[in-house]
């Protein structure tokens, strides 16, 4: 009897969370149908709170999940949360079933990801999305999207696969503004390609599109006539570049021309980067001086060159009164010109040694895998060819993956949720092989941080590992994440207490690269060129090179008039350009070299021109009596009232 009152008490307790399981669930799915009433809605707010709720629900199952995070993930794209969006619209892609009742979330997170991935300037990232999309899109108006979206990020790296495209878009366009777009589009794709006769008749059919050239512009035909301007500078034909940049808003108005940036960030350049290669950016200004709409227009290396130039013009910064008097237009579409080089070679041996993975590597006999190719997408499909064949021979676990895991990792083309597991694989292979804790702290650091925009949630994820025992006991581990948090909090130029205490650690000989490299770095974000400290910190990188930024640097020439280009100064432009140039011993300068000018293409040149013929006394300097490498200067170009 007592059994049998057991089996009953069992059986009524389950018939009660039986009845609770569906109560919850009954719950969930009003949840999910109110989300997505919002979604529907476009209340996005309302949306975004609603679907996080409901990711914390034990009840929503895995199919309801994906589709909760792809509409959360779209949400907060809409509201300008795009790191938290890429991240949820990754993972609810990731884990989306593929049924045919699913086709319209999936479309929706793949437009998600192009557009997120395309306003942070990841553009070979959002073109392969761009190339998804066109392939999902039910009807004329999301395939002329993804038509525009994908010929303006894969003309970089494909520029003909782009014209053949835009021809599409023309041909589907029904206003005369869409057809505008579609030629615009087309004439940028083949200045990438190198046809620059095409590209003027193409820019002179958009013109006509649009209207012709009047005096009346809105931002569409500002974009053309910059667009031909460009066209006739890349092609030599400076009268037609500056008959169309003379009708441009900027020039209708001379107090729009924009002035010097009073903060240019941290420069940041691709592999193999030559200061031959060109990227012309096009950017909005705020009322705080700050960029918005960052976009690359032109780019001569390359679709990862492109995104990291739009990337580095991003950190730019203009005193807010400096700008208060450009008219909205010009606010909205300034272009600049930017140019990349690559650091003194033992710098970047120190930079690249820093990181405790690279001479680990070589001490166990591996080398750094590279592909060979100028593509991005070539090279990422060689590694993974490459891959494919040493897991063949050597098995999925041999250390001897781990160089080419690390440069599919490292490739433009490879998304976050990749990134992690590519990580992951590499960790597992170091741990097998008894790499040092320095090794896996990079490993872990790098995974933590993988996809991650936000500095704050960086610093936070990096002081957790510090915090762990195992790194936390390593001398080499705790110095490389100080490192890397350090370098964190001193971008601004106000350097870390963190890079203070890995540059003058006892734990680690002065020798040490990571040691070495802090040192350095606080020499550079000393801004006072005169401070002895600076100099003290480049003397314990222990490099051999003689920096001007080490130096007191004084010209002891003028600039002349004369060097104001003709043409340009008739048509009354204005403007300005960096160089980077070395100094011999009798302060004459050499290996002149452009960083960054506007407007774009036109002062180089001069520029060029006139800190050649200009004159320099070095003092002070590390190895004296043989002059400095890398003095930059500005020289402006202004018209006299």
């Amino acid at each position: 009897m007592m059994l049998r009152w057991g089996r009953l008490v069992i059986a009524a307790a389950m018939a009660v969370a039986a009845s609770d399981h569906a109560g919850a669930q009954t719950a969930v799915q009003h949840q999910f149908d109110e989300a997505s009433r919002a979604f529907d809605a476009g209340n996005w707010r309302a949306a975004a709170n609603l679907f996080s709720v409901l990711r914390t629900k034990l009840g929503l199952g895995s199919r309801a999940a994906a589709v909760a995070d792809i509409r959360e993930g779209y949400s907060r794209l809409r509201l300008g949360d795009r790191q938290l969006a890429i991240s949820l619209l990754e993972s609810g892609l990731e884990r989306l079933p593929d049924e045919p009742t699913l086709q319209a979330d999936k479309l929706l997170a793949v437009q998600g990801l192009a557009n997120g991935y395309e306003a942070s300037n990841d553009v070979l990232l959002s073109a392969s999305y761009y190339r998804e999309e066109m392939k999902l899109a039910p009807d004329d108006p999301t395939k002329r999207a993804a038509y525009a979206g994908f010929a303006r990020t894969v003309m970089f790296e494909e520029p003909s696969e782009a014209i053949k495209i835009a021809g599409m878009l023309f041909s589907m366009a029904h206003e005369t503004h869409e057809r505008a777009v579609a030629l615009d589009l087309m004439g940028r794709a083949q200045l990438e390609a190198g046809q620059h006769a095409a590209a003027i008749e193409t820019f002179r059919r958009a013109v006509r599109e649009s209207g012709g050239l009047t005096q009346r512009i809105d931002q569409l035909d500002d974009a053309i006539r910059a667009d031909m301007a460009l066209a006739g500078l890349l092609s030599g034909n400076d009268k037609l570049a500056h008959l169309y940049l003379s009708a441009t808003g900027a020039a209708q108005d001379r107090g729009s021309f924009l002035p010097v940036p009073n903060e240019l960030g941290a420069r940041r350049c691709p592999e193999n980067a030559s200061p031959e290669d060109v990227a012309i950016v096009e950017f909005g200004l705020t009322a705080e001086g700050h960029t918005k709409d960052v976009r690359p227009i032109y780019a001569s290396g390359g679709g990862e060159f492109a995104g990291i130039m739009a990337r580095y013009v991003s950190d730019f910064r203009w005193d807010p009164l400096s700008i208060a008097q450009l008219r909205p237009l010009q606010a909205s579409m300034a272009r600049i010109e930017v140019h990349c080089f690559n650091d003194d070679p033992t710098v970047t041996h120190l930079y690249e040694n820093a990181d405790p993975w690279r001479p680990w590597l070589i001490s166990i006999g591996l080398v750094p895998y590279e592909a060979r190719s100028r593509s991005a997408s070539a090279k990422l499909a060689k590694a993974k060819e490459e891959l494919a064949n040493r897991e063949r021979i050597y098995g999925r676990a041999s250390i001897r993956l781990f160089p080419v895991l690390r440069a599919i990792e490292d490739s433009p083309l490879t998304g976050t949720p990749d990134s992690i597991e590519l990580l992951t694989r590499q960790i597992e292979i170091a741990r097998t092989a008894k790499a040092p804790p320095s090794v896996l702290a990079s490993l872990e650091a790098d995974r933590a941080t993988a996809g991650i925009i936000d500095e704050d949630v960086q610093l936070a994820r990096l002081r957790s590992l510090v915090a762990d025992p195992t790194y936390r006991q390593d001398p080499e581990a705790s110095a490389y994440l100080k490192w890397l948090i350090g370098q964190l909090l001193s971008r601004g130029g106000k350097p870390a207490d963190e890079l203070r205490q890995v540059a003058d650690t006892n734990s680690l000989p002065a020798s040490h690269p990571i040691r070495r490299a802090a040192n350095l770095r606080l020499a550079e974000y000393d801004f006072s060129k005169r401070s002895p400290a600076r100099k003290e910190r480049v003397r314990a990188s222990g490099l051999t090179f003689n920096p001007c930024s080490a130096a007191e640097v004084q010209r002891t020439t003028q600039a002349s008039s004369r060097g104001y280009p003709e043409l340009t100064r008739h048509w009354g432009f204005e403007g300005w350009t960096f160089l980077r140039s070395d100094i011999d011993s009798d302060g004459r300068v050499r290996n002149v070299v452009p960083m960054i000018a506007y407007p774009p293409m036109i002062f180089t040149r001069a520029a060029n021109a006139t800190a050649s013929q200009m004159r320099y006394n070095v003092a002070d300097a590390l190895v004296p009596g043989i002059g400095c490498t890398g003095y930059i200067t500005s020289v402006r170009f202004h018209l006299e009232p």
